[in-house]
This record gives structure tokens, sequence and C-alpha cells, in this order.
């Protein structure tokens, strides 16, 4: 009855009774069954064999559920009709949709027909035809989503899928999913296959899964195994495993639910293929079954921080054909996605990994695995052991001292900084009287993890040669080992480019507050993504579409076309300019105080505080109130929430009242709503018609003119 409240329902509750049951008594026998049980049932005809009944352990049911998955799958892929269209009708066709007596406005009663969005929309159809990189500056209005999703939807029903469509933020990505593709399909009245594609962190790795089941069912306490078999229970019967899918009430259930889903999400350190490893759960791998999926999807939407992430295809399918929306981000997503860092985070977490004995999967947990399956092979791991854990104290000691350089780098006059400090490594940065330091401790950090991945990879290529000589299961603790030696490799890697400051790098220092603490990184970056961008990403491509609402700089496209590496194909590059719709000069009224104090100070967040509150008022809601630092977001909206809802309105705040869709749905139904929004809030948000009156812009977002990028 408890699961049921959280979406699980009667037969999932007693599906999780059962399983945990029966993974209990198998793992109280033998540890090693719960491999065997899960080997035998790999396929789905292996399932069949054996019959339900008589295999109901967790692996049984993933196997046939992956299975049964693949099936409708393949078997909606057959059934699918064959294109109605041809190439050389996709201009005309897609022109019909937004006409008068056309599909959209028969899909969507408030739709208006506009020129601009039309003329857009045929662009994007001649670019995929001719093969071209379409440069689309669309002002606010146009509609331009439809523009490229109608041509992108009925390319793809040539046969050209998938078409990938790739946004910057998170809420442009949901209005396509949400609200947009729905009216998409309704429009063309025909099949269509949109899948919605994040990064590998957001979905579940089954074989963590099924590590953290086995550990639970043996561990001394059992709250731990409640958790890990409604986790089961859900992987059972979800259709992505999508971990942002769990029900958020579950937590209230499970109070160690959170930790339990960071545990099992994929993670690339952390996964046998990535280290080239063979993995038991590898025909039940879900990112694997999404991959599946997309190859046959006509649209996935993802956003450009994956497409950048997953240039080796890992995530993402081989495609020809991309759209890039809020594509004057385009150089900010390469060079976060092309920038290493070496930090608090980093090394906390590896650290974590290192020393993670008790659960027996870090790195002294599979050596201790290790030993007691490779039996007489176990002196070598021993010995191995005993160098292993001297490297790990001088490991901790000098990441201590580096973290220690770092911060007297940066906070040499105030200890405890309220603001990110940074530090530009140039020719300036290098002569600080207190870099040497850094340079010293980075460099040891730098030696001893190269010492330790070499280590590391020694040791799994003894454990795979006795497992073949031996016949033993190694390959739990193969996979540790190798993804660790990846993630030191990695981090040798990033330490040596900070330290040489090469030519086309940039390098810094910075360090932010985070409570009592100091979060400290080392950074390193290309000055410049052009090249990358060229040779990585377009070069496979077919056709581009790139669109927004600010592409050009005094109506140039020039800065786009250079930063973004499309010099390399200037002979395929069309430019269209569609201008807003909306008459600015007459339906806008832009208001620039003159009497405020200078920002940072007291009074300036005091008088900004007093405006929202008198412009709330004014407007009778209807309000976004957009702030560039979380903290004075959190201050004017503690100083106002009672006194607006006093008066009646609807006072609501960003990581405190809710998720940011729902924010902006409550704004979308109750004229009254006041929102205070941050970063996210600032780009990709659509509040049709009266309900958005007044946006207030607390600070201009712009970055600071020392940061170092």
């Amino acid at each position: 009855d408890v699961l049921g409240e959280v979406g699980l329902g009667r037969g999932g509750a007693e599906k999780l009774f059962d399983l945990s049951e029966v993974l209990r008594e198998h793992a109280r026998r033998a540890p090693g069954r719960l491999r065997a049980l899960w080997q035998a049932c790999l396929s789905a005809r292996q399932a069949e064999a054996v019959g339900l009944e008589a295999q109901t352990t967790v692996g049984a049911e993933l196997a046939v559920m992956t299975a049964a998955a693949f099936m409708e799958t393949a078997q909606r892929c057959r059934q699918k009709a064959t294109p109605s269209i041809s190439g050389s009708e996709l201009v005309e066709l897609t022109d019909s949709v937004f006409a008068e007596d056309g599909g959209l406005p028969k899909a969507h009663p408030a739709f208006e027909p506009r020129e601009g969005q039309r003329r857009l929309a045929r662009s994007v159809a001649e670019a995929f035809l001719r093969e071209e990189i379409l440069l689309a500056e669309a002002g606010t209005g146009i509609g331009k989503s439809l523009a490229y999703l109608v041509p992108a939807a009925l390319w793809a029903m040539t046969g050209h899928r998938p078409v990938v469509i790739a946004t910057f933020t998170r809420n442009l990505q949901d209005q396509l999913r949400q609200r947009d593709v729905p009216i998409l399909k309704d429009a063309l009245a025909r099949e269509l296959d949109v899948l919605v594609v994040k990064g590998r962190s957001n979905y579940l790795c089954v074989q963590r899964l099924l590590d953290r089941l086995e550990e639970s069912s043996t561990a001394l306490f059992r709250e731990g195994l409640a958790t890990a078999g409604f986790l089961a229970s859900w992987a059972i019967q979800t259709p992505s495993g999508d971990l942002e899918s769990i029900s958020p009430e579950a937590t209230e259930l499970f109070p160690d639910l959170a930790d339990a889903i960071e545990d099992v999400r994929a993670h690339y350190y952390r996964c046998a293929l990535t280290a080239g490893l063979p993995c038991p759960a590898e025909q039940c791998c879900l990112l694997r079954r999404l991959r599946s999926a997309a190859e046959k999807a006509d649209i996935i939407i993802t956003n450009q921080a994956l497409l950048m992430a997953d240039l080796s295809h890992d995530v993402l399918p081989d495609y020809r054909y991309l759209v890039i929306d809020e594509a004057h981000h385009l150089e900010e997503a390469a060079t976060k996605a092309l920038t290493a860092s070496v930090g608090t985070a980093s090394l906390a977490d590896l650290s974590r990994w290192l020393r993670d004995a008790e659960r027996r999967r870090g790195v002294a947990g599979a050596m201790a695995e290790a030993e007691q399956l490779l039996g007489t092979a176990a002196r070598w791991v021993s010995e191995e052991g005993t160098a292993w854990q001297a490297w790990l104290d001088a490991w901790d000691e000098a990441t201590h001292r580096l973290e220690e350089s770092v911060v007297d780098l940066l906070c040499e006059e105030v200890r405890q900084p309220e603001e990110p400090l940074a530090l530009l490594l140039d020719a300036a940065g290098r002569a600080h009287s207190r870099w040497a330091a850094v340079e010293k401790h980075a460099a040891a950090v730098a030696s001893l993890a190269e010492e330790g991945a070499q280590a590391l990879q020694e040791l799994v290529a003894s454990l795979t040669d006795m497992e073949h000589d031996e016949n033993v299961d190694a390959r739990r603790s193969a996979t540790v080992l190798a993804g660790t030696a990846l993630a030191l490799a990695d981090i040798a890697a990033t330490l040596q480019r900070v330290i040489a400051g090469q030519a086309g790098d940039v390098a810094w220092a910075e360090v932010e507050p985070d409570g009592r603490r100091l979060r400290w990184n080392l950074c390193v970056a290309p000055v410049e993504v052009a090249d990358a961008l060229a040779e990585k990403l377009y070069r496979p491509l077919r056709a581009i579409i790139f669109t927004g609402a600010t592409l050009t700089a005094d109506r140039s496209f020039a800065f786009l076309r250079r930063a973004c590496g499309l010099e390399t194909y200037a002979h395929r590059v069309v430019e269209l300019q569609v201008p807003s719709p909306f008459d600015w000069q007459n339906r806008l009224l832009l208001c620039l105080p003159t009497d405020v104090a200078a920002p940072g100070s007291h009074q300036h967040e005091k008088t900004v505080i007093e405006i929202i509150q008198q412009l709330a008022a004014m407007s009778g809601g209807g309000l976004l109130a957009l702030f560039t630092a979380r903290r004075r977001m959190l201050s004017a909206f503690e100083a106002l929430e009672k006194p607006l809802k006093a008066a009646g309105l609807s006072v609501l705040c960003q990581d405190v009242s809710g998720e940011r869709w729902w924010l902006m749905h409550q704004m979308r139904t109750d004229p009254r709503t006041v929102v205070f929004g941050v970063r996210s809030l600032w780009e990709g948000v659509d509040v049709p018609g009266h309900h958005l009156r007044c946006v207030v812009v607390e600070k201009l977002p712009f970055a600071v003119p020392d940061e170092p990028l």
C-alpha cells in the first residue's frame, strides 16, 4: 500500500516483496549465485526457456523487461509506414502546414499565420535538401521552434532520421517536449517518434543496481534493503531509466534514497565498457537501449552540453542533420565541454572511491574482492595492496598541500571571501610570489596520479589474465580499477596542461565560498573552439541549422561565423534574418532607474526590493524578477514574500517554491503570480499573453572583465 502511493501499484509492490526475499536468500547461500543467475537470463530466449515462474530474481525480471522493450521497439519500427513524401516535395509540404487551412491552424486554435515563420520554415527545408549550413536569426515572437520542427519532422520521414535538435537551456528543451511536439504531431497527423536524450549520469546503471542489491541483502542492518528493493521495482517498470522520473514523494518514504540514486547512476569512470572491459549487464544496459532507440527515432531533442561532450557518440547515435537552437551559446557550450579542471569536487569524489572498502566497490574493496576471487594469486594482490596503501597516504598528503597552496594564492588578503575569486595564470599570474608553491604541489599530484594509474592498469591486466587462466570472475574488480586508472590519468593530464601554460590554452585558479568551506579548482580551456567545432562537430554533418533570436552583432553574422568555426565551410553557409513581428516601439516600455545606489552596496539591494514591491503592486502580479546571484534573489524573496501575499499576489521563488517548469506553469495559469528567478530563467521562458506584464532585471548578466575566459 505504501509503495502504491509512489506510483508502483499493487503488482509492483508484490513483485518487490518477492524479489527482495529471493535475492536475500540467494545472497545468503552463495554471493556468486546472483551473478550466475544474472548471466543465465541475459537474453529473452534464455529467460523464456527457463520460465518466469522459476526465475523471479531481479536479473531475470530485468532481462525479460529489456528484451520486451527491444522487441516492442523493433515491432514498432517494422510497422512504420513507408515514407509517403519525397525530398523534392519537402519545401511545398512544409509551407502548406503553415497555411491558413494547413495543419497548424487545425492543431492549435490560437495559431496565427506569420509570414516570417513560413519564410524561416521554407529556408530550413531548403537547407536540408541542399545540404547547407543555415544561419537564421529569428526575432522574438516568430515561432521559430515550430518553424524548424515541421521541416525537421518531414525530412526525417523521408528516411533521413534522426534529426538532432540541441538547445542550450532546459526551459526550451521542456517547452519543445511538453508543448511544441504534441502540436507538431497533431499538425502533421503522422506517426512521429521523438526522443529526449540526456547525459549519461541521468540514467540508471543496471550493474551498479545489482551490486547494491546484493550488498544490501547481505548487510547487517535491513534499512538499505527496502531502498534497494524500491529501486529494483522502479527499474523493472521504467521505460527509460531516467532517474529524474522517480517520484519526489519516494524520498519521504526512503530516507536514504537520494544517496542510493547517486550510487546507481551511470558514471563514465565506473563503466566497464568505457574501460574496454566486458560488462555482465551489457545486454540489459539502459544506455545501450537508449542509443538503439535513438537510432530509430525521427527527432532527438538534447542539449548543447551533451552535443559537445558526446562527440564520440557514446550516448547519441550517428546523425547527419543538426538543428542548434539558442545558437549564440554554442561557443560557450563548446568551451565548457572542452574545459578540464581539478579541484575540490573531483578530488573528493575520487578520494571516496579510493577508500570505499566497506561496500567493496571502491578501489580498496575491489582489491579485497580480487584477493578472495583469485585464490592462489592472492599473494600478488596482497603485495600490491601494501604498496597501494603507501601510495594512498602520499596521495592524501599531496592533494592536501595542493589545496592549501591554491587557497593561499587567491586568499592572500581575505581568508574567507564572500564572493568567488579567480586568478588568470598568464605571465603576470605565474609571476605571483605564491604560484611557485602551487606549481610544485600540482606537479607532485600529477606525478602520483600517473604512478597510480600505471599500477592500476597493470593490476587490471593481471586480473584479466588470471580470469582467463583460472576461470574466476574478476570483472567487477577489473572495472573498478580500470575506471579509477582512467580518472587518475585525466587528472595528471589536466594538471600538466595547467603547469605548461601552452599556446592556445588559458589556465586559471579559482575559489568559491561554500558555507564555511572554500571550493577550489585549477582549470584549463582552449582560448578558441572554432577549430574543434569545425573538425569534430561539423565535418560529418550534411546540413546544420543555427537559429536564435540574437545571432548577429551590428546586423552581421561575422562574429558567430568566426567564433564557431564556420569560415572553413563558408561556401555552404546561407544567412537569413527574420525580424520580430512585435511592435516594440509602441508596445514596450523600457525603464532605466538613474537614482539607484551602486551595485554591491546594501542600499542598492534595499532599493531593488522597494522597486519590485512597487511594480508588483502597480501591475497586480504577472511579474518576473531576474537576478544574477542566488543570494540576492533569496534576500529579495524573503523580504517581499509576506507583503506581496498580503496584497493578494501569488509569490514564488526558484529552488524554494518548486521546479522551474512548475513556476512557469503557475505564471501561465495565474495572472497574479510574481516569480523570483536566477540564471536558468533568463532564457528559454515563454509566457504568452497577459500573464507576464513586467520583467525586472536586477543586474545585467555579463561576465566581469577579469573573468579568465
